[in-house]
């Protein structure tokens, strides 16, 4: 699958902590193989096409369209559901 990545995204994740970002990009590598990649992805409820990937205390929001991959979003947990 292709990873589209949002610039949003980016600017987001260049405030986390270095191995936060480092272990985001081992994930994202990873996420091209989904749905056989061994990550914590949820699908959110309410919506077909959204999914979330946990890493520790962050999530990562894409969709996921035909073999397309569009990562949108990245936030802490405690602000990942309000």
């Amino acid at each position: 699958m292709e990873v589209f990545v949002k610039d949003k995204f980016y600017k987001k994740t260049c405030k986390y902590p270095k191995f936060v970002q480092q272990h985001i990009l081992k994930s994202m590598e990873l996420l091209k193989n989904f749905p056989f990649a061994r990550l914590d992805i949820k699908k959110l409820a309410g919506k077909d096409d959204l999914f979330r990937l946990r890493i520790g205390n962050y999530r990562i929001f894409f969709i996921l369209e035909e073999n397309r991959i569009y990562v949108f979003d990245a936030k802490v947990r405690e602000k990942a559901y309000k």
